[in-house]
């Protein structure tokens, strides 16, 4: 699997390229508990102005408006609806304990 998934520790606002024609972005607390604010507007502004690729995953925790919410966002600044769909996932066969792992993480596909 090493030639398919590839993690790269840099300053996010250095790897728009990438993160343009990248098919799957996972953010699991990306930066509620790492930068101030401010910073969280520029990064999620920046994030939103890169995922151009249409049929781009994003998995994110917490939800993708939840983080917006916590950044100070909303959508006169940035129009998810319009940019991202939201993909139903299901859990049904999960187990319990499997379940409380996942609970939370949401699932979008850039338009």
């Amino acid at each position: 699997m090493g030639d398919r998934i590839e993690v790269i520790c840099s300053d996010v606002m250095k790897q728009g390229e990438l993160i343009a024609t990248a098919d799957v972005v996972v953010m699991n607390n990306v930066f509620d508990a790492f930068v101030p604010v401010d910073v969280q507007k520029k990064l999620w502004l920046f994030l939103f102005s890169v995922f151009k690729k249409s049929g781009t995953l994003l998995v994110t925790y917490p939800s993708l408006e939840e983080n917006l919410i916590a950044a100070g966002l909303d959508e006169t600044d940035i129009d998810v609806a319009s940019l991202v769909n939201k993909v139903p996932v299901s859990f049904a066969n999960l187990s319990e304990a499997m379940l409380h792992e996942v609970e939370g993480f949401s699932l979008y596909r850039v338009k």
